[in-house]
């Protein structure tokens, strides 16, 4: 309920409730708030632990929903997006994919494990959004 006694709306309590950060969401989010930044690209690794374990990376846990996250932390670095077609739709990467874009990585590259020939790049140095499904 809020002030007027009147139940809250859907989209109210989504403006109330603090986005999720990410695993090692928090680890990043303290680095960028003392002025640093990886020298690498950050992993970005949908419903898997297992990839890119030695870079800095974030976790989507099967749990979380891409739309309800915080990714801000991915803004002016270069994102690497592992994924599998195997385990994860095409649907749900598609949520996270428009998730990273609105927070303007300067560079985004989506790599299915399960078919790597099937890697896109979404977001380049030289043009920005390159794919227009995705802004």
């Amino acid at each position: 309920m809020n002030q007027d006694g009147r139940s809250l709306t859907a989209a109210e309590r989504r403006a109330n409730q603090r986005a999720r950060l990410p695993g090692f969401g928090r680890e990043l989010v303290e680095l960028r708030r003392q002025g640093m930044v990886p020298a690498r690209p950050i992993v970005v690794a949908l419903d898997s632990w297992k990839w890119g374990r030695s870079y800095p990376r974030l976790v989507v846990a099967e749990d979380l929903d891409p739309s309800e996250a915080d990714f801000s932390v991915v803004a002016g670095l270069e994102c690497f997006l592992a994924w599998s077609s195997k385990v994860t739709s095409v649907a749900r990467r598609d949520t996270l994919i428009r998730v990273l874009v609105k927070c303007a990585p300067i560079f985004l590259w989506a790599c299915d494990m399960a078919a790597p020939h099937e890697s896109f790049i979404v977001v380049s140095r030289a043009k920005g959004l390159e794919l227009r499904e995705y802004a």
